[in-house]
């Protein structure tokens, strides 16, 4: 829908839905979705809403105005999830309602989550809410959640709730801000308040700072909030609850003040306390009075309290303790303790760093930034100055994992989610090993195309391959040389003009290997080319192939379907101009072990749109020998969905990824043709490309980590050989190979043996 003057308004009261389809809508002044109205995007489905004022959103307490269910929607303007009025209007009423199941939401301005009183409709939201259960929801400006109007004489709410749980995402480019009315201002005893609650594994990444005011804060399970400052004001009051896995958790990069009441509490009595730790905050700037070092109280799941804890820091970290255990050691300062003390090994103390040391060298800790911390002058066991705590000999204690890098995600989170939360891995060794066997994974992941896409040349290389008996189309001049990669001329049959028709299928096979895994495929090639007219030919074909990657901890299988035309113009009898197009759809499915304590499973289909033009001059030579160099331009289009493992242990999700690459080709190729019918050829090219049009880079998420992979530029190099042998009037027997080899060290090898009949 296009207004094409950016005047008036579009109200909705009814239902839109985009399944599987596209849906845009653009250049009003005011989108309003009235109490009724419903918007489900599904399936795959895109809602494009740009060139509007206000985009409004209005909602009955249990129905969703705005519906993401595994859709892309794209909202290129400021959203209101109240029913914003002009102003003239001075009295904003109702509130909406947004739920995100998965998918991707896109919202390039601000995005307003207030509710305000319903006086006008009765039956509408008083709070105005957003639930997030999966995909990514991003906010390019600031969020506001609920509002806060000191001028106000009546009870306006002002409430705003956002739930995200699950592995979604939130992420708001500027500010947060929570915020209500808070007091009641009509005399009826209720205080209007604001909620954020996040819980499992969703994570809230501000660009700028999270401010809350008049509004509850909770953080369960895994759940995080990512941001550069963090302000609770004395109004607002965060709860830190522990839901089995571990506890809620703050990353402030700058600073984190709690002037608000701070709460922890146990949800699920099977989780673990005893002597264990779980990372709360982490900040290299504390303050207000509200969250400090020392003693603290829990409570329990039901209803008691636990006084057994307390708040330990440990560099910027900081961690609920239970029972005295010690947190994971900070290489910023150091091992040890700090005391330098005697005893042990070695009776000697200290440190460069003056703040690690051991305790008579046996335990000493460390890390590189630390200075030379745990290093014993006199000898005795001397700990690791690399990994943290632990030591080299003194005793069989595995070293404790280090804490988190910041260049490596993959090792963030792994130690958030298994060690500095809750200890399924409690040992240095075990988490790199993990890392180094998930970082393979992903990379295989990663470069999955590539290992399948030398079958997909082959088979587009098999589609050229086209036979006629026609003399003067077979032979270009007098020289008996073949007009296609793998001709042959039946020298008997030269004169029989009506077998124009051929009909082909092939066996294929092929093997590629990268790094560690090895690719197998087969299958079936098969097509039908004619002569149109003397100078012009034209084909379809298809292939069928399944193919089987193994690596470390890991298994995929899937299915490859191509279909393409080809055709090749004689534009003089030596200049040749072949033509390919073709759509390749790769349905895949792996599992991966993720260090001996769990599988993550993942389906997934890719889809490739390409076409090939190669131009050529053919250099005749007598007894039937040719050459003929050639340069190509190659286009390739390459989309990819969203998808999400299965798992319980660290799944990953993939962002979406589209786009278009663009190729540039050299090659050169012999041709001998044999009195008996038969030829033969060999031909060698190189191909360089890179990424040009839609997306420069994805996303895989895993855990609190977003690591971005490049659409990356690429050479490979090819030789392909084939030869033909004529074994009746009609009927040939063919054979082909190729190999590729790529600049990031995949290599392939495929080949194919096949009939053709001519009629």
């Amino acid at each position: 829908m296009d207004s094409r003057t950016s005047d008036g308004g579009f109200i909705v009261n009814g239902n839109i839905i985009a399944n599987g389809g596209t849906i845009d809508i653009k250049n009003v002044n005011a989108m309003d979705m009235q109490h009724n109205a419903n918007i489900v995007v599904q399936n795959g489905g895109i809602l494009n809403i740009s060139g509007v004022n206000r985009l409004i959103m209005t909602s009955t307490n249990n129905a969703p105005t705005l519906k993401n269910d595994g859709g892309i929607i794209n909202i290129d303007t400021s959203l209101y999830n109240y029913n914003k009025q002009e102003g003239s209007y001075t009295r904003p009423n109702n509130g909406g309602y947004i739920l995100q199941n998965s998918g991707t939401t896109t919202i390039t301005g601000s995005l307003y989550n207030a509710g305000f009183d319903n006086v006008v409709s009765n039956g509408a939201r008083k709070d105005a809410l957003i639930e997030i259960k999966g995909g990514i929801f991003e906010v390019k400006g600031d969020f506001e959640n609920g509002n806060h109007d000191s001028s106000r004489y009546y009870d306006y709410f002002g409430q705003g709730t956002l739930n995200a749980s699950g592995d979604s995402e939130v992420i708001v480019r500027n500010d947060f801000i929570s915020d209500a009315q808070g007091e009641d201002l009509a005399g009826g005893g209720v205080l209007y308040r604001s909620s954020v609650n996040l819980s499992d594994n969703a994570i809230l990444r501000v660009g700028n700072s999270f401010k809350a005011y008049r509004s509850d804060i909770s953080l369960t399970d895994l759940s995080s909030i990512y941001t550069k400052d963090f302000f609770l004001d004395t109004t607002a009051n965060i709860k830190f609850i522990g839901g089995g896995s571990g506890f809620g958790s703050i990353n402030a990069s700058n600073s984190a003040t709690f002037n608000g009441g701070v709460e922890f509490k146990l949800a699920n009595p099977l989780m673990q306390t005893d002597n264990k730790t779980y990372l709360i905050l982490d900040t290299p700037s504390l303050n207000g009075t509200s969250l400090q070092e020392g003693k603290v109280e829990v409570i329990g799941s039901s209803g008691g309290t636990i006084n057994n804890a307390e708040i330990v820091k440990v560099g910027d970290k900081y961690y609920l303790s239970f029972n005295g255990a010690i947190p994971p050691i900070d290489p910023d300062i150091g091992g040890g303790d700090g005391s330098g003390g005697s005893g042990g090994d070695s009776g000697n103390e200290g440190s460069d760093s003056g703040n690690g040391g051991s305790d008579g060298g046996n335990t000493g800790g460390g890390g590189e930034t630390g200075g030379d911390s745990g290093d014993s002058e006199n000898g005795g066991n001397q700990g690791s100055g690399d990994l943290g705590g632990g030591s080299e000999s003194g005793g069989d204690n595995p070293q404790k994992p280090n804490r988190p890098t910041s260049n490596n995600p993959v090792y963030n989170a792994i130690y958030e989610a298994l060690v500095g939360k809750g200890g399924i891995i409690d040992d240095e060794a075990t988490l790199h090993k993990a890392t180094q066997t998930i970082e393979k994974q992903l990379d295989h992941i990663k470069e999955g195309p590539k290992s399948y896409q030398g079958s997909v040349m082959h088979h587009n290389m098999l589609g050229r391959i086209a036979h006629t008996t026609r003399t003067q189309y077979a032979l270009n001049s007098q020289q008996k040389y073949a007009s296609i990669a793998g001709d042959y001329v039946r020298m008997p049959y030269f004169e029989k003009e009506e077998t124009q028709n051929n009909v082909y299928v092939n066996v294929l096979a092929g093997y590629s290997h990268y790094k560690d895994s090895d690719t197998s495929d087969y299958g079936i090639n098969f097509g039908y080319d004619k002569e149109i007219k003397d100078s012009f030919f034209g084909g379809i074909y298809g292939s069928v192939s399944k193919r089987n990657m193994k690596a470390e901890n890991m298994d995929l299988d899937g299915y490859n379907y191509n279909i393409g035309l080809y055709g090749r113009s004689h534009l003089t009898k030596a200049v040749e101009l072949d033509m390919l197009g073709y759509y390749t759809n790769s349905q895949s499915e792996y599992t991966r072990t993720f260090a001996g304590i769990g599988n993550n499973t993942a389906s997934y289909d890719t889809h490739n749109i390409g076409f090939q033009a190669r131009l050529g001059y053919r250099v005749k030579f007598e007894n039937g020998h040719s050459l003929k160099p050639y340069i190509g331009f190659f286009g390739s289009y390459y989309h990819m969905p969203q998808y999400k493992e299965n798992g319980n242990v660290l799944p990953i999700t993939r962002s979406e990824n589209d786009f278009m690459n663009l190729y540039g080709a050299v090659g050169v190729e012999y041709r001998k043709i044999n009195e008996n019918g038969g030829s033969f050829f060999v031909a060698i090219e190189g191909v360089q490309g890179k990424p040009v049009f839609g997306d420069k880079d994805y996303e895989v998420r895993m855990g609190v980590s977003r690591i971005k992979y490049e659409n990356e530029e690429e050479f490979f190099g090819s030789v392909f050989a084939g030869a033909n042998l004529p074994i009746s009037e009609n009927w040939d027997l063919s054979a082909t190979v190729m190999a590729q080899a790529y600049d990031n060290g995949l290599t392939s090898v495929s080949g194919s043996v096949g009939l053709r009949y001519a009629f």
